[in-house]
């Protein structure tokens, strides 16, 4: 979730704030219908290697972050679930 943020002066208080923003944007993507990202705490233990030319490469970083994916290979895994589906 890296739009998720919290601020405060105090660390436990910063925590419960960012606890709460967290579980709001978990509701708000459940009640639109969209499945939450995958808890890092659950372990992948696949891999998949995708062969691309240097164009397509920057293409797909720049959506990626654009979308506010930390990277390509959690930008890539949602595309491809999601056209799964």
């Amino acid at each position: 979730m890296p739009t998720a943020f919290a601020n405060d002066p105090s660390e436990a208080r910063a925590l419960k704030k960012i606890r709460d923003v967290l579980e709001m944007l978990v509701a708000t993507l459940l009640e639109q219908e969209i499945e939450p990202p995958v808890p890092a705490s659950e372990k992948r233990s696949e891999q998949l290697n995708v062969r691309l030319t240097s164009s397509e490469r920057i293409r797909i970083e720049s959506a990626a972050k654009r979308q506010g994916f930390r990277g390509v290979s959690d930008f890539v895994r949602a595309a491809a679930l999601d056209r799964s589906a």
